[in-house]
């Protein structure tokens, strides 16, 4: 009986190392082809938020055992309940993932189900909206770092990638936000500049394993990479003086608001109601960058999903997310002529991508770019951009100016020489106000 045992239990053993060892050769290859950056793989997925405890102007920077989840949301379009499964991937400061040991970085395992999804309700367009945390009750991330979220479907095909931070602040830094001070520069750049910043209690050689990660209103493609202190004394490290971390300052963002369909509201030019769709055309747009700034109010790029009108009671149990409406954006610019580079429509609700559902057609007989975009009701922050190939430029379009206000984030990261990963040790966010 006792060897019937042991040879039972051994191939009990056999068969879950096997499982084991079939798992992760299967996440290996099924995320070979991923992208390491927020990124929507269908056009069913709509909405993509990652949000800390859910509020609106949130960026997805989340803290180490803070008692605050990042809430993740979208909904899917096709309006039919799907599997949907989601894994966490711990990467490198360079967005690469790393060769740690999954339970090193995370308590629970991966390939949870989502299963909080809402049916749509009295909407043209039917959705299932889905949510989860993290952590949650099943899941707790153990380290710092960076981190790459994977939503699978229930054939394990991706369908979003999106990038959080996860921080413990062991580390502040002194910083401030001034003119560039490059003459072609003191009109249109502002420049992050960044003082001491005061080691932790009885750490030592900090300088060779510390790096400064600056970005401009969490668009990861707009940021400064590998700033390293000059010098390390008993208490501080310290940066140069010299240092230019100088950024267009652009301007203030276009906006336009949908948060009520029965009438017109901030830039919107005419809602027109179908049995089968809703059509937003937006206020005719016009080239900004030989105008002088004007201070207006924006949300830095970002957006936030909600309806006017709402009671009490539909605030409690957050209904705007299954009771806003689908609508038909057509986002327009009036030019004389056409850019001899392709002209895009960007904001955080396309995650600041050449997306091509928002790149512009010229009508040359209305002498205006033209497109159409699938948005949620709510309140939306964009640009116009023309590609340049390795980068977006959004200046000749927009203009840019010293005074105009954005939103920093500097994160701190330390490569630890015992435990060979990078932790995320501080982070620092504020507003430029010249």
């Amino acid at each position: 009986m006792y060897l019937y045992f042991m040879i039972r239990t051994m191939k009990n053993s056999l068969a879950f190392i096997l499982i084991m060892i079939f798992t992760v050769s299967s996440l290996d290859a099924q995320f070979e082809n991923i992208i390491y950056d927020d990124h929507t793989y269908v056009d069913y997925i709509k909405t993509v938020e990652a949000k800390v405890n859910n509020l609106d102007s949130s960026f997805p920077f989340l803290k180490l055992n803070g008692g605050v989840p990042l809430r993740i949301s979208f909904d899917d379009i096709e309006g039919r309940e799907a599997d949907y499964y989601y894994h966490i991937i711990h990467m490198d400061r360079d967005w690469q993932p790393t060769d740690i040991d999954e339970e090193d970085y995370l308590r629970g395992f991966n390939g949870e189900d989502i299963p909080d999804y809402r049916l749509s309700g009295q909407t043209t367009i039917s959705y299932v909206h889905y949510s989860f945390n993290i952590p949650n009750e099943n899941q707790r991330l153990l380290i710092s770092g960076n981190y790459l979220l994977v939503i699978v479907d229930e054939d394990d095909q991706p369908i979003i990638t999106r990038r959080f931070v996860v921080f413990e602040p062991k580390v502040g830094i002194d910083k401030s936000v001034e003119r560039s001070f490059k003459a072609d520069e003191v009109r249109t750049h502002q420049r992050v500049h960044l003082k001491d910043f005061v080691k932790p209690e009885g750490s030592n050689n900090l300088q060779e394993n510390i790096e400064i990660r600056v970005i401009q209103n969490g668009n990861w493609d707009i940021a400064y990479h590998n700033i390293v202190p000059i010098n390390e004394t008993e208490e501080f490290l310290h940066f140069s003086p010299h240092l230019d971390l100088s950024f267009q300052g652009l301007t203030e963002f276009r906006s336009f608001d949908t948060r009520s369909l029965d009438y017109t509201t901030l830039n919107v030019f005419s809602i027109d109601i179908h049995p089968d769709r809703i059509d937003v055309l937006l206020d005719k747009n016009l080239p900004r960058a030989n105008i002088s700034h004007v201070a207006i109010n924006d949300n830095n790029g970002q957006f936030y999903i909600t309806k006017h009108l709402q009671t009490n009671f539909d605030r409690a149990y957050n209904r705007s997310v299954v009771e806003s409406e689908y609508t038909n954006v057509i986002f327009n610019l009036k030019v004389d002529f056409p850019y001899d580079e392709d002209l895009y429509v960007l904001g955080a609700f396309n995650n600041f991508k050449k997306v091509d559902e928002y790149k512009m057609r010229y009508d040359s007989e209305l002498g205006m770019y033209l497109c159409t975009g699938v948005l949620k009701q709510g309140y939306y922050d964009y640009f116009f951009g023309l590609d340049k190939g390795d980068y977006i430029d959004y200046r000749e379009v927009e203009g840019s100016h010293s005074e105009t206000e954005n939103y920093y984030t500097i994160l701190i990261y330390y490569k630890d020489p015992v435990k060979y990963h990078d932790e995320v040790i501080g982070l620092v966010s504020f507003t430029s106000k010249l």
